[in-house]
């Protein structure tokens, strides 16, 4: 059960995609683009008809886990909730969104202190109601002060250009965040079918606001990154709830979902629940993701020591 692992690379596109087919609900660590990119490790394999995915990390102390429960390609929960008894068995636990319809069914699971945030974009169609009172002010003020702003919506040669400069200028205000080391223009260009694209930025491309949102299925959705001007270099004074409710209203159809992942802290949790989520999905998982060396070394070919 152990073996047989294989890192997830470009090359890996067309079998999780596959299995994108049969999501209902997006967990974040769904996205082929964030598994790929991120310079952590993540390894897949299919066992029972189903995608498990493994993460390889070294957080001070050896760190291998299920980033979510397997997906299933004949839709069989049971073969699901089967993976995730034995990997734990074998000293591999599982992340669990409350969300998961195999909850219930997985004893002694342990609560983290963190949540994966999950939008219905139907909710932004009209933001009726005083709960969507302030983002639909802020909506309206945006639209209000858009003239002169440029708005790229598809990925080419230019775009994926201009992409990866503010990505790579967003991260040098972030430093601390800078994880997504292999986001560059041919990452966009490769996977571009499958890409919600938002750029806006001035006259002289200077960015306002830009979004990321991979898109799983017809029904599923995550997002990769947002990001948005601090520098207040346009009239438009929330870039980020305005960008949002426009990334919203792009993928109104067919009723979707849309995960935004975790909010990290506190402030971004507080920031996330502005914009009226769908769900606050609680992160669960079935033990401790910390494993002896020998099971960590096994898995690639980095050492522990």
């Amino acid at each position: 059960m152990l073996t047989g692992f294989k890192k997830i690379g470009l090359e890996d596109k067309n079998l999780i995609e596959k299995y994108h087919s049969r999501i209902v609900v997006p967990f974040y660590w769904h996205s082929f683009v964030e598994l790929y990119t991120r310079k952590w490790s993540f390894y897949y394999k299919e066992m029972e008809d189903c995608l498990v995915i493994l993460k390889k990390q070294h957080l001070h102390q050896p760190v291998l886990y299920l980033v979510c429960p397997p997906i299933s390609y004949k839709g069989s929960l049971s073969d699901e909730l089967f993976i995730i008894d034995e990997f734990r068995k074998r000293g591999i636990n599982t992340n669990v969104l409350d969300i998961y319809r195999g909850f219930n069914q997985i004893n002694n699971l342990t609560k983290t202190p963190y949540s994966e945030f999950i939008y219905s974009p139907s909710d932004y169609i009209e933001m009726k109601g005083t709960e969507f009172r302030g983002l639909r002010n802020e909506y309206n003020q945006g639209e209000k002060n858009r003239k002169g702003l440029i708005f790229y919506n598809t990925i080419d040669n230019e775009t994926a250009v201009i992409a990866n400069s503010f990505y790579k200028e967003w991260h040098k205000i972030r430093s601390n965040y800078d994880y997504l080391s292999l986001m560059n223009v041919s990452v966009l260009l490769q996977n571009k079918e499958r890409l919600i694209f938002n750029i806006v930025c001035t006259d002289d491309r200077k960015m306002v606001y830009m979004s990321l949102i991979e898109k799983l299925n017809d029904l599923s959705y995550c997002y990769i990154f947002r990001c948005n001007d601090f520098s207040k270099i346009s009239n438009i004074r929330y870039p980020n709830q305005w960008g949002f409710v426009l990334d919203m209203k792009r993928i109104s159809n067919k009723n979707p979902l849309v995960n935004m992942g975790v909010g990290g802290d506190s402030l971004q949790d507080a920031y996330k629940r502005m914009l009226h989520p769908y769900r606050e999905s609680k992160i669960y998982c079935t033990g401790s993701k910390v494993v002896d060396r020998e099971l960590w070394n096994s898995f690639g070919n980095n050492k522990l020591f």
